[in-house]
């Protein structure tokens, strides 16, 4: 566990860091802005605390859902980022071309992060909890290739 998941798993628990120091056992919350401002692993039992939170919170899931997608979402904003940098007349993806692209970006993130298991199951309920119902629909028309 590194700052970013440290920082991630207090936000997802609802707690400002006092709170959450106070929840591991720290009398001040001076230890958890340094967990979050270096860019160093946790020690195994501060990580092992802060996991059992998440567990009681029943937070731990969505946890490691974004712990896995954070590399593509970073992968999708720089690719929009280079689109945008690329064109010549300054202006940006428009909202009639952003779901192209956000389709292409989302094939090609697909190719290069395959070794992410999702474990999704690729229901409505659960896509549209991840996605919301207009995202579900837009991934069922990209594959009934009615985008």
């Amino acid at each position: 566990m590194d700052a970013e998941q440290t920082r991630l798993a207090r936000q997802l628990l609802g707690l400002n860091q006092t709170e959450f120091a106070a929840l591991l056992g720290w009398t001040s919350k001076r230890n958890v802005v340094n967990l979050e401002r270096d860019d160093k692993e946790v020690m195994k039992q501060t990580a092992l605390a802060i996991e059992c939170l998440l567990r009681r919170n029943n937070k731990l899931g969505e946890f490691e859902m974004i712990t896995k997608m954070q590399p593509v979402l970073e992968f999708i904003l720089r690719e929009i980022k280079k689109e945008n940098d690329s064109r010549e007349d300054d202006r940006v993806i428009s909202d009639d071309e952003t779901n192209e692209a956000l389709i292409n970006i989302m094939h090609e993130a697909a190719n290069k992060f395959v070794e992410i298991d999702f474990d999704i199951e690729d229901s409505e309920e659960n896509l549209t909890k991840l996605f919301g119902y207009d995202g579900y629909c837009e991934i069922r028309q990209a594959e009934n290739g009615s985008y």
